[in-house]
Formats: C-alpha cells, sequence, structure tokens
C-alpha cells in the first residue's frame, strides 16, 4: 500500500515535470526556429 501510494504520487509529480518541459521545450524551440530563421532573412 505504502508503495503503490509512492508510486502514484511520483507518476503524477512526472507527468506535472513532462508537460513543463514540454512547454518549456515547446517555447526554446519556437524560439529558436524564429531566430534562425530572422538570421537567415538578415543574409
Amino acid at each position: 500500500m505504502r508503495i503503490s501510494k509512492f508510486r502514484r504520487y511520483t507518476s503524477r509529480e512526472n507527468a506535472d515535470i513532462i508537460v513543463g518541459w514540454l512547454v518549456l521545450w515547446t517555447i526554446a524551440f519556437i524560439g529558436t526556429r524564429e531566430g534562425l530563421y530572422f538570421a537567415v532573412q538578415e543574409r
């Protein structure tokens, strides 16, 4: 019972962390893509 409770809590925490990282990576990816696009446009 203790292990299952810990596992459920950990999985929920991991879900929040994964969602947070996905958001951060998406923002970073879009920002980098726009930065590269503008850099290419500058040339």
